[in-house]
């Protein structure tokens, strides 16, 4: 198996920091920027022309796995990459981003849980995106801010379903998915002590390529951006 780990397109929240250093005005489900938009669009043009001139990543076969968290800057992101590569696009609930779905008091910096798009909204919003199962009809986060334990025990789950679904095959998955959920998913790979004080960068459409194998997990590359326009990188 090899594994495409993607970072959405510059976010409204993302664009904000980068200009004011500041969470006043955050929101808990940001749009992609049009600026994260062209950054997406590059990526997918990246991703195409390699999935058609390495015939080992099994486009040509099929054996192809695209996956997004229910975040709207990573559906929208996955959205124009399937489109690019003309395959589905899938819902994963365990990918999101640290914290989940929250609302932060500049104040007090108290993070509160949002409810976070419904089932009927997200089939409005998003009709190409397919489903998983288990999204609470009422809103797929609605739950409190997510604490550290709880991130950690979900990137062990995301890593363990991969490899125990793709492991041991020919498949190419790609994951759109966060910043910091890709810390906390890297860690559980590389089986880091939870108090490792280490950040692994990873732009806005930037990839990470992992190969699994029988016998060991190669990092072909990491946090690489060098197909996004040097205007564009964030």
């Amino acid at each position: 198996m090899r594994l495409f780990f993607i970072r959405h397109g510059q976010s409204e929240n993302n664009a904000l920091w980068a200009r004011a250093h500041s969470n006043v005005d955050r929101v808990s489900d940001p749009q992609l920027t049009p600026t994260g938009r062209k950054q997406i669009e590059a990526t997918a043009l990246f991703l195409e022309k390699s999935l058609k001139t390495d015939p080992s990543l099994g486009y040509k076969s099929g054996d192809v796995h695209i996956y997004c968290s229910l975040m709207d800057r990573a559906i929208q992101s996955g959205l124009i990459i399937a489109n690019r590569l003309s395959l589905p696009l899938h819902a994963q609930l365990d990918i999101h981003e640290n914290g989940g779905l929250y609302l932060e008091d500049p104040l007090t910096t108290e993070r509160t849980g949002e409810h976070g798009r419904s089932l009927a909204d997200l089939k409005t919003t998003y009709p190409n995106l397919i489903l998983s199962d288990g999204i609470n009809v009422s809103g797929w986060w609605n739950r409190p801010f997510e604490d550290r334990d709880s991130r950690r025990i979900r990137a062990k789950k995301v890593l363990n379903d991969i490899t125990n679904r793709f492991g041991k095959s020919n498949a190419l998955v790609i994951f759109i998915s966060h910043g910091g959920f890709y810390n906390y998913f890297l860690r559980s790979l590389l089986e880091l002590r939870d108090d490792t004080e280490i950040w692994f960068d990873l732009f806005n459409a930037a990839i990470t390529l992992f190969e699994f194998s029988d016998d060991f997990i190669n990092l072909v590359y990491c946090n690489r951006f060098d197909f996004i326009p040097e205007e564009l990188v964030t």
